[in-house]
């Protein structure tokens, strides 16, 4: 009696054994609850990619910048039209190239320098103006979508001619009034309406000039 009730007690315990997971697939099986358990994460559609490659995630850094955040520094390049009140000959109109670097100083003020080419083949002589300036300028909403400012410079203008090789400089000042919209966090349109430059010239007089100016400015972050 005694060796029927061992076999019947070693025969139970087997099938407990064998009915029972191991321990590897104990943790198999674990696994694939937590997998199942957990949400899919939808793929990124076409519009969210469009989105985050312009909103200047690309160009500035991995985190999307606020509109309302106040750059660092920028840089401005973009197309002028100037019209001068010549003392000497006729009146000239030109046109050219602008780039603009800027530094925030403060919340309201920046540095910016202005360099400038501009030139005219409408009539003869034919006339090339660069122009190298730098001076302070003042913004008024530095957080806003739309930011009007308001600067002034002062620097060299470098004259050269179809009619002569030798080239004049001469000291200016200017100083005018624009607008920034922040497209995104990293790029803005600008406009400048209206700009006055006066020119020295060598018999100590003045010659005054009007420009308007657009281009597209690229913000930098920390």
């Amino acid at each position: 009696m005694r060796k029927v009730t061992l076999a019947l007690l070693f025969f139970c315990s087997g099938i407990i054994l064998a009915q029972s997971p191991t321990q590897d697939q104990a943790h198999t099986q674990l696994a694939s609850t937590s997998a199942a358990q957990e949400p899919a994460s939808a793929p990124s559609s076409p519009a969210e990619s469009r989105r985050s490659y312009f909103s200047g995630d690309r160009f500035f850094g991995e985190r999307t910048k606020d509109l309302h955040e106040n750059p660092v520094a920028s840089f401005t390049a973009g197309y002028i039209y100037t019209f001068t009140d010549s003392q000497v000959g006729n009146n000239r109109s030109l046109m050219g190239w602008s780039a603009m670097p800027e530094v925030r100083l403060a919340k309201y003020f920046d540095l910016q320098a202005d360099f400038d080419g501009l030139y005219v083949r409408s009539i003869y002589p034919s006339e090339n103006r660069f122009i190298a300036a730098a001076g302070p300028r003042y913004t008024f909403a530095p957080r806003a979508r739309f930011t009007p400012f308001v600067y002034a410079e002062g620097g060299e203008v470098r004259l050269t001619s179809q009619a002569s090789h030798d080239s004049d400089w001469n000291p200016l000042v200017k100083g005018g009034i624009g607008l920034e919209h922040k497209i995104t966090s990293g790029i803005a349109f600008q406009l400048i309406p209206g700009e006055y430059t006066g020119q020295q010239l060598d018999n100590h007089s003045w010659e005054h000039s009007y420009s308007a100016r657009a281009g597209i400015t690229f913000n930098l972050y920390r």
